[in-house]
């Protein structure tokens, strides 16, 4: 069902490529589409594809995968859109607090900072793909889409190792730093309580001592 329709569809409004519309088309293609480029071919993919959802559902009850994949309802040319939003505002989280690092942190005062600047470029390249493979799905964007996220998953693995040998190096002065200040309050206290008890000794002795002469 879905091949015939997709054979005669192409043989109908495509150029032998498959590329562009021909003279004949009755396609008419929106602003949305042209801009991101949706091809001949692809146009008649996603109308049959909905052709053949609406056959399947009437006659058997359910929805087909097509090419391995769910079909999705385009809106403004993105083939996927609740991914590729979500894909875009992952990107701008990650792209915002990279602004953030570069403005609070100097390399020079924090060097390891330029491994997160390293990470946050290899999270932002992972989201831009995901953006651009749900807006357009063809074999270049869903290959790249793959590769940068296992990239963003081994940058992650990286990631949580510098964090912890961080974690450790900064950990021993803070805990040097805690005890002096513990012993030095220690010995604050034990001060304070010497120079009281000796104050209270001197109050009380003359009291003593006039009480002997009266009695």
């Amino acid at each position: 069902m879905y091949q015939n329709c997709l054979k005669f569809c192409i043989k109908g409004n495509c150029t032998n490529d498959g590329y562009r519309f021909s003279p004949k088309s009755s396609i008419q293609q929106d602003f949305w589409c042209k801009l991101i480029g949706w091809t001949c071919s692809d146009e008649c993919r996603y109308i049959c594809m909905w052709n053949t959802v609406e056959k399947f559902q009437a006659q058997h009850g359910y929805v087909p995968k097509f090419h391995g994949k769910w079909p999705f309802t385009r809106m403004l040319g993105m083939q996927e859109p609740a991914s590729a939003i979500a894909s875009m505002l992952n990107l701008a989280t990650n792209a915002y607090m990279y602004g953030r690092i570069r403005s609070e942190f100097t390399v020079r005062k924090v060097p390891i900072v330029l491994f997160w600047h390293g990470f946050a470029l290899v999270c932002m390249n992972a989201w831009m793909w995901s953006t651009i493979f749900h807006t357009r799905d063809t074999d270049f964007t869903e290959f790249m889409d793959y590769a940068c996220a296992l990239s963003m998953v081994m940058g992650l693995f990286i990631a949580v190792i510098v964090r912890w040998v961080e974690m450790l190096y900064y950990a021993v002065p803070q805990q040097e730093e805690v005890r002096s200040s513990s012993t030095r309050i220690t010995a604050t206290v034990l001060r304070d309580a010497r120079a009281a008890s000796v104050l209270r000794e001197n109050r009380l002795r003359p009291q003593h001592e006039s009480q002997h002469i009266v009695w």
